[in-house]
């Protein structure tokens, strides 16, 4: 298992006055063996970017997408520790 960080965003507002009131921060655990792939997205909410990662995992009605705080490259780094570290348990 893998932890990471879930992001929402809370927006107020339609059109020109849409505005992020809050970004909303959870830490959530992932078996990496279910992912079955994630991207680096730029997300643009009322004139502003945010850079996060989709993630992906299972397929068929188990499946489902969330988004994260962590790079790509973060998310293979936690990967790559944890079969590491469950290869030494």
């Amino acid at each position: 298992m893998i932890e990471l960080t879930k992001v929402q965003f809370i927006v107020s507002g339609q059109g020109a006055s849409k505005k992020i009131e809050k970004q909303q921060l959870e830490s959530i655990w992932v078996n990496p063996s279910a992912i079955c792939y994630f991207e680096q997205e730029v997300k643009r909410i009322a004139g502003e970017t945010r850079t996060v990662t989709q993630l992906a995992w299972s397929s068929g009605r188990l499946g489902n997408h969330i988004t994260v705080q962590e790079r790509p490259d973060e998310i293979m780094r936690r990967i790559s520790l944890s079969r590491v570290t469950r290869n030494q348990a």
